[in-house]
């Protein structure tokens, strides 16, 4: 029996490519369709024999995000991945891709056992950029991002985009000043006004009580 693979759609996402999670439960029944038809009984034949089967009750712990280019598949398509180590970008052969529990498993050549896998944790797994799908306007790429200065709607600087992680419901970018000082911002529309990578910033809107005074 197939598991169910869902591709995120554009239309699935907010802005910034995060999966609202509202669709969550949606692919759940796409999921619940699809083992029926697996079994033989898809709803073209609960529906001859007049069964009804109706969902009750559902729920869902959210483990973790998808965003619109998730696809684990295109390791498939992958010959090579990058790891970055200590400011250095190495090459490895992928021998293997394996999945499990929606993790991907790679087997890269001259990485033998665990240990030697342990030695990466923590690492950035990379590809060439030639290698990467093609986005949709106003979708970037996480590599683009870092770096960039970071205004207010008023003009005033920031600092700099250093880091961006994901809390779940949406990803945080996390701006860093000349002091060192961090600034946690949401990665939502009514925050998020403008992403210029010719000039090299980002535009934001301040709600309020997301910056100290």
């Amino acid at each position: 029996m197939e598991s169910y693979k869902h591709k995120v759609n554009y239309y699935e996402t907010d802005k910034m490519g995060i999966t609202h999670h509202s669709n969550y439960i949606r692919f759940m029944e796409e999921a619940r369709v699809y083992f029926l038809e697996q079994i033989g009984w898809g709803y073209d034949k609960f529906e001859e024999k007049g069964i009804i089967s109706p969902v009750v009750s559902v729920t869902c712990n959210y483990k973790h995000t998808s965003t619109f280019t998730d696809e684990i598949e295109r390791f498939e398509e992958l010959k090579f991945v990058l790891i970055e180590k200590n400011n250095q970008l190495v090459k490895y052969e992928i021998k293997e891709v394996k999945y499990q529990k929606q993790m991907v498993l790679l087997k890269l050549n001259g990485i033998d056992n665990m240990n030697q896998a342990e030695t990466f944790k923590g690492c950035y797994l990379k590809i060439e950029r030639k290698y990467a799908k093609k986005l949709p306007e106003d979708t970037y790429f996480i590599a683009d991002l870092i770096g960039l200065n970071v205004y207010t709607d008023e003009g005033k600087l920031l600092g700099r985009l250093e880091d961006i992680y994901n809390s779940g419901s949406s990803d945080i970018y996390v701006v860093k000043n000349e002091l060192g000082k961090q600034i946690l911002l949401p990665a939502i529309k009514d925050v998020i006004k403008q992403i210029d990578l010719n000039d090299e910033k980002i535009v934001v809107h301040l709600l309020k009580g997301l910056v100290e005074d």
